[in-house]
């Protein structure tokens, strides 16, 4: 599996989209499967602090300028952003998964986010502390014996 089939399938656009989201335990998540599947721990960082000056190739910078831009700005997105990445060789339908996966990501965060959802600080202990730093966004990491979202309310009887 390529960076590109992995990206379509949410690891790549669900980094840049979670990181804009500031949901710390998918950026942290998506963070690893870079790490643990396609590069070491430096690339990652790069990639999460400015994936334009990573190494990634081309296209894999266009899936992120994409997904970047439908975590941010989603009504900004034209025609040429479309042809920019099918001239990557993107199909319509990879176009989709990344545009899908980016604001499904964004959607899952926010919610998290309302909800009080806390990443668990086992999470972060594997990372090396550059990577660890570069994907800690929004609320940090907790530890372990502290409550990662809001007490469920009861209904009045």
């Amino acid at each position: 599996m390529t960076f590109i089939e992995t990206a379509t399938g949410g690891t790549a656009a669900g980094t840049v989209a979670r990181l804009y989201a500031e949901d710390v335990a998918c950026a942290m998540a998506h963070g690893r499967v870079l790490r643990d599947r396609f590069y070491d721990p430096e690339t990652v960082r790069r990639i999460t602090t400015d994936h334009t000056h990573a190494g990634l190739t081309p296209a894999e910078v266009a899936v992120m300028d994409f997904a970047d831009q439908v975590a941010r700005d989603a009504t900004s997105i034209g025609p040429d952003d479309i042809q920019r990445l099918r001239a990557h060789g993107l199909s319509d339908t990879d176009i989709l998964d990344v545009a899908l996966a980016a604001a499904a990501r964004c959607f899952f965060s926010t919610v998290l986010d309302a909800m009080g959802a806390q990443a668990d600080g086992a999470l972060s202990e594997d990372l090396e502390p550059p990577l660890r730093a570069a994907l800690t966004v929004g609320r940090a990491p907790q530890p372990s014996d502290r409550p990662r979202a809001l007490p469920a309310v009861q209904e009045a009887s």
